[in-house]
């Protein structure tokens, strides 16, 4: 469960000095803007930082943009323009080159998805609607260049997201990327588009909820991750979360000190339920496919069973103290790390870096598909996502 280190974008342009307006200053502060919000997200991105770093006043940089909220909804507008520009761009290319082009993608615009995926939650809804038209755009895009390439000629809106969901999976670390990365996306999205269904399974592992005793502590803690995941933390106060429990005063603090208390127990209580997954994984199997099966069905309970943890376990650790911060990014690494180790023991062959991509194309899917409507898979059940997502999941990680 994954909100790893976000990957260095591009670099800024050359910043001219103070007292020299340059006529491209909007795009200059845009660019600076999204380095900030990728690198540190937005609680901690101040406008006084993007202003230092286009070496302009505070006064400038509010004549472009009168608030955070404008500067970020500007920022993931252009950003999701640029990347469906480069996607309609490998449309028009010869069949051959598609695939590659889409590759390249994930290369030129890394880090693209943890812009919308993390921070989309900061925006009002007008704006928000208009950012997921944009990641919609982005999609029937995506589904064009796939429908001129050859085997991928009645592609899916399911396969132009799987597609696109191998292009995000670079955005969710710092590992420099390989030459070869374009060709293994290209392969990725192959493998994704080639992928054969699964059966079935009537119910969720009722296991997936991590709130289960009925306690007064409990109740908040499932209140605290609803409110979270709608609103941001940020935006939630611990007297909302009381309010919303029908708690009177003082009362929510006879179970937490502090709203972070509340956030790092539920964070924690994701990655514990995800850990004894992993045990039980072990467990039940003892061949490295299998057990990869089984930690892709817990994974995928979780997130479809529990997406307001899903989206706090993604976007939030940033608003954790840095002791436990440092504590639940190392759980995730732990995690990470397991599926890595698993992967490269069922395809010896596999590379770090090309495994990585292909963890990560999982993670993406599960983490984000049940959570925004607009990925166009339309109102299906709960066991059709899941067989979905899990056949999806089988041909990244090619346990055909």
């Amino acid at each position: 469960m994954t909100e790893q280190a976000a990957p260095r974008s591009e670099a800024v342009p050359t910043i001219p000095g103070r007292g020299r307006r340059p006529r491209n200053r909007r795009d200059l502060i845009l660019r600076a803007a999204r380095q900030h919000l990728v690198d540190a997200g937005y609680a901690h991105t101040g406008m006084s930082d993007i202003a230092a770093a286009v070496a302009v006043g505070p006064s400038a940089l509010y004549r472009h943009f009168r608030t955070k909220h404008d500067l970020l909804a500007a920022v993931l507008e252009q950003n999701l323009a640029e990347v469906e520009e480069a996607v309609v761009t490998a449309g028009e290319a010869p069949a051959g080159k598609r695939l590659e082009m889409l590759g390249a993608v994930a290369v030129e615009h890394r880090g693209f998805a943890i812009l919308w995926a993390r921070e989309i939650q900061h925006l009002d809804a007008a704006t928000r609607t208009r950012v997921e038209q944009r990641i919609a755009a982005v999609l029937v895009a995506v589904r064009k260049t796939l429908r001129g390439i050859e085997g991928t000629a009645r592609a899916s809106a399911l396969d132009a997201w799987v597609a696109m969901a191998a292009i995000a999976s670079t955005s969710y670390y710092r590992t420099p990327l390989s030459e070869r990365t374009p060709f293994e996306v290209a392969q990725l999205v192959t493998d994704l588009i080639e992928r054969r269904p699964v059966a079935l399974r009537d119910a969720i592992d009722p296991a997936s909820n991590p709130f289960t005793d009925g306690s007064r502590r409990e109740q908040l803690l499932a209140i605290a991750v609803d409110l979270f995941s709608r609103h941001g933390y940020a935006e939630v106060g611990i007297d909302d979360i009381g309010a919303a429990a029908s708690l009177a005063g003082n009362a929510i603090y006879r179970n937490f000190d502090t709203k972070a208390d509340v956030l790092l127990e539920a964070m924690l209580r994701g990655a514990q339920w995800l850990r004894s997954d992993l045990d039980r994984a072990f467990a039940d199997h003892t061949d490295p496919g299998e057990v990869l099966r089984s930690m892709v069905r817990g994974y995928l309970a979780l997130t479809t069973g529990q997406p307001g943890l899903t989206s706090i376990l993604v976007s939030e650790t940033g608003h954790l103290p840095d002791e436990a911060r440092l504590r639940i990014r190392q759980e995730q690494r732990d995690y990470e790390g397991a599926w890595l180790t698993l992967l490269r023991q069922v395809h010896p062959g596999l590379d770090h870096d090309t495994a990585r991509i292909r963890i990560h194309t999982v993670f993406t899917l599960a983490n984000l598909t049940p959570r925004h409507p607009v990925l166009g898979l339309g109102a299906v059940s709960t066991p059709v996502l899941v067989a979905r997502l899990e056949s999806a999941a089988f041909a990244a990680l090619r346990l055909a």
